[in-house]
């Protein structure tokens, strides 16, 4: 009997983890917060009309961001396509109704698109990474910041993908550790090569192809052995991801906020 209650207890328990993360995956308490907030500061006559519409509303914008996200997806940044896509993923997500009379880009649904694109990127990194390039809740987002914020987090995904392939070539002797000196060598060599691809010039393009080919890396890591060579600190993946991620940081501009 006590067996009984005790797994009827864990199953209740488990059910309700279950729906805490339905909850936060769907957004629900942000929703109904500002829900609340938007009542609140409305006072509408018909209180259940305003939340029937309001609901529709957030249907439509969740569609539409959706579908921005895969339309930049579609192809890598160095394609010819991808400024037009960009573009069409901008026209896509402008023609959201942010009120019965306003569509547009507002900074809460600006937010929402760079939530997405820097899903499965370190989370402390991704957090400052949206800081620089986040706008106020109810700022509007010209062409110019949507480009720039998206090209530049693009950019960041490949560069965390490469430090990936650069930890597993440090970590010689597969035990999870890489030598801490190399690390930075290498970070700071991939950092200045995305700086370079970050300028769209094809002259930064060349240079950044010869600092990370199997000789640039070579070269650089080959200066580093010396002082290398007395010190024995390390770094676990993590570690290593999170330092690259902070490096990549420092060259992405923090967007100033136009609104009063």
């Amino acid at each position: 009997m006590a067996m009984n209650e005790k797994s009827k207890k864990l199953g209740e328990e488990a059910k309700l983890e279950i729906d805490k993360n339905f909850l936060e995956k769907n957004r629900v308490k942000e929703t109904m917060s500002d829900l609340v907030t938007q009542l609140t500061a409305n006072r509408p006559a018909d209180p259940l009309k305003f939340m029937a519409d309001y609901f529709q509303s957030s249907y439509e914008q969740s569609n539409r961001l959706e579908k921005s996200y895969q339309v930049i997806m579609l192809s890598h940044h160095s394609r010819p396509a991808f400024k037009q896509n960009v573009a069409t993923a901008f026209d896509i997500l402008n023609q959201t109704k942010l009120t019965k009379q306003l569509t547009g880009i507002n900074g809460m649904l600006f937010d929402e698109l760079l939530t997405l694109l820097l899903k499965d990127t370190p989370s402390s990194a991704a957090a400052k990474f949206k800081h620089k390039l986040c706008r106020r809740q109810h700022e509007a987002v010209t062409y110019e910041v949507f480009y720039y914020a998206v090209s530049s987090i693009v950019l960041y995904r490949d560069y965390l993908e490469l430090s990936n392939q650069l930890y597993e070539l440090l970590d010689v002797g597969s035990n999870g550790q890489v030598d801490k000196t190399y690390s930075e060598i290498v970070i700071s060599q991939l950092r200045s090569s995305f700086s370079l691809l970050s300028q769209q010039s094809s002259e930064g393009e060349l240079q950044a192809c010869v600092n990370l080919s199997p000789d640039g890396i070579s070269a650089a890591l080959s200066k580093a052995s010396a002082s290398a060579a007395g010190n024995k600190t390390t770094l676990n993946h993590d570690q290593f991801m999170e330092t690259a991620a902070s490096a990549f940081l420092t060259i992405v501009e923090k967007l100033d906020s136009t609104a009063t």
